[in-house]
């Protein structure tokens, strides 16, 4: 009992501290910004395109060379002329296209950006760049980057043995365009723009909680022996409070849903964590040993044709279904997967996230609507159906 009443005190001197914080962002407009509600998000290429533009000496920005040479210098890039460098975006060459180039004068050295905010590596990328870069500038006069959300390295059958170094946008970018800032105080329309920039980056990248705010959070908690109890308690209960949520506010709708499909359902307790997922399917897919599957991994989902078990064995209902449903989706066919007949990715989803549960919490039907799933499991029956037809 004593522990519950530590941590209802914690939960309300937190709650207090949260609503003064979203009084001053509803008093100052801090939640406004144009990049989240142009939905740049997930769009690998419009980022790209923002950073290429802050780097480019001829941007419209007229800093001229101030953004790339804070750049250069903080990558540690010291021989890398600016004065006359030229940035492209989507650079194609032989060996595939480059996010971000940034070349010296006279093709002498290079600066390469491989950008990833959601997509998985394509095959061998980071290699085949390395053999592009090589054999244009020499083995010693590029560098490659290969810039993340937070900072993990590039696959294995992608990056190893490739001479590349992680970034991210969580650390290197917004510090990068913090000092930007500095640079155009006499420019209030680019100060302005990288300032949201930087404000969306800090969405995505779990920072946007004003420092002031968690920095009164932290105090509040380690105030006691009994707050840091309290909030370690709390903590410890995140998968039983995660299972309630799922459990109360989920279960139901998607029961109304797999109810008016007469279809049959599962849904993964760990809802959010990697390779959880939701399932449907009726006693006609359970005959080809196949389900409806919606599974979640860290800020992106797939969703397809998934089998019962390992190395299903194709028979011709199988082989129409993907057929149909890598036209319907424009998806690549899999190459021999053991668990996917088919399936397509969408990025940009964070299910595990916060905002992910409080929009469950508030009203699941909404949820479910976020992530289109009603849309595409309707379309996913067609198919089987249409498929059933054929063979």
């Amino acid at each position: 009992m004593k522990n519950i009443q530590r941590i209802r005190h914690l939960l309300e001197q937190v709650s207090l501290l949260n609503k003064k914080n979203n009084d001053i962002l509803d008093a100052t407009g801090g939640r406004f910004n144009m990049f989240r509600v142009c939905g740049v998000n997930h769009y690998e290429k419009t980022h790209s395109a923002i950073i290429a533009e802050f780097l480019d000496p001829c941007g419209s920005h007229g800093l001229k060379t101030k953004f790339l040479e804070c750049f250069v210098d903080m990558m540690g890039a010291k021989n890398f002329n600016c004065k006359n460098a030229r940035v492209y975006t989507e650079y194609v060459t032989s060996e595939g296209q480059l996010d971000v180039l940034i070349e010296e004068d006279g093709q002498k050295s290079a600066l390469i950006i491989e950008n990833k905010i959601y997509a998985d590596d394509q095959q061998e990328q980071l290699k085949r760049y390395e053999s592009f870069a090589k054999n244009r500038y020499g083995a010693k006069n590029y560098k490659m980057f290969y810039l993340t959300l937070f900072g993990h390295d590039a696959s294995d059958q992608s990056g190893k043995g490739v001479n590349y170094t992680s970034i991210s946008y969580e650390k290197i970018i917004i510090e990068w365009l913090e000092k930007c800032i500095g640079f155009s105080v006499r420019h209030p329309l680019v100060r302005e723009t990288i300032i949201q920039y930087i404000n969306h980056l800090k969405q995505l990248t779990n920072q946007d909680m004003d420092t002031e705010n968690q920095k009164e959070i932290s105090d509040n908690v380690i105030k006691s022996e009994e707050n840091l109890n309290a909030y370690f308690l709390l903590r410890d209960s995140w998968h039983s409070i995660r299972k309630a949520v799922i459990e109360t506010k989920l279960h139901p709708v998607l029961e109304k849903i797999a109810k008016g499909s007469g279809l049959s359902w599962e849904c993964s307790s760990d809802l959010g964590d990697t390779y959880s997922k939701i399932n449907f399917w009726h006693a006609e897919m359970e005959n080809q040993k196949l389900k409806i599957c919606f599974e979640f991994i860290p800020r992106n989902y797939c969703f397809g044709f998934y089998y019962h078990q390992k190395f299903q064995s194709k028979t011709e209902t199988i082989i129409k279904i993907a057929e149909l449903f890598n036209d319907h989706y424009k998806s690549a066919p899999l190459k021999e997967n053991p668990w996917w007949c088919c399936n397509h990715r969408r990025g940009g989803v964070d299910v595990g996230g916060k905002e992910s549960f409080i929009k469950m919490y508030n009203d699941a039907n909404v949820w479910v609507g976020w992530l289109d799933l009603e849309e595409k499991l309707q379309t996913m029956l067609n198919l089987f159906n249409e498929a059933s037809s054929v063979s």
